[in-house]
């Protein structure tokens, strides 16, 4: 009996174009960054490899017009199709572009508790920023990068030393509230809000049931806004009762 790559295979010739088994193919980071993220997870296309000035791009249906022509718009260079399955493409896309931690029930769930948050008639900054470093601290995160624009914010998390964008609802956010949220962060950490030119460090604690997760926040002014780095450096468990 064939095995299942060379069934695959024979189907891929019989329609004109190769196979490519890419669950655990490693793809170079310039191969990968010949095709925008945003265009590869909405379109389900993955670069492969770059020869003679040609980019192979694996995608579920290769036949597809429609497809094609919408990947030729976002590509510089010529391109060649070519066959994979469904299940092992969506899992080489997380994987070619860090993006495993995303698709984290727990980044769902964070997603989803922000915007509850953005839906109260009074948001609540610093439940917000409890999220932040709950997430931080059951990801595994080094630290927590939050940009704040004039009418925009980005959260990402360091994770393993990469840095993972984490997906928010900001098209909900209104600028008031970025800037409540970035002011309720200052003053939790001791930072003075009124200071906004000018490099400034703090402390923050959150404490929970399992114990209390710690994180030196510093803060950066930008062109158009303002960043705050939070860098856990504690994960304390509850102190244990002493007998007398």
């Amino acid at each position: 009996a064939k095995t299942r790559p060379d069934v695959h295979a024979l189907g891929a010739r019989q329609r004109g174009v190769d196979f490519i088994d890419v669950r655990d193919r490693e793809i170079p980071t310039e191969v990968v960054d010949r095709l925008p993220r945003d265009v590869a997870m909405e379109l389900s296309v993955l670069p492969i490899d770059y020869r003679d000035g040609v980019l192979r791009v694996a995608m579920e249906d290769p036949l597809n017009e429609r497809l094609l022509t919408m990947v030729m718009q976002s590509v510089p260079e010529p391109f060649k199709p070519a066959f994979t399955t469904r299940g092992d493409l969506h899992y080489a896309l997380n994987r070619a572009y860090n993006n495993l931690v995303r698709s984290n029930p727990l980044v769902r769930d964070f997603f989803d508790g922000f915007a509850y948050l953005l839906e109260q008639s009074q948001f609540d900054s610093n439940r917000l920023i409890d999220l932040c470093l709950a997430l931080a601290h059951l990801l595994g995160s080094s630290d927590v990068h939050l940009t704040f624009g004039l009418a925009e914010m980005k959260i990402a998390l360091r994770i393993d030393g990469t840095l993972h964008g984490i997906p928010i609802p900001a098209r909900r956010i209104r600028p008031d509230q970025i800037t409540q949220l970035k002011n309720a962060l200052k003053i939790r950490s001791g930072i003075d809000p009124a200071k906004r030119g000018l490099p400034q460090d703090g402390r923050l604690e959150l404490e929970m049931e399992q114990g209390s997760i710690q994180a030196r926040v510093a803060t950066l002014p930008l062109v158009d806004g303002e960043k705050a780095v939070l860098r856990l450096i504690a994960r304390e468990s509850p102190r244990a009762g002493t007998s007398g």
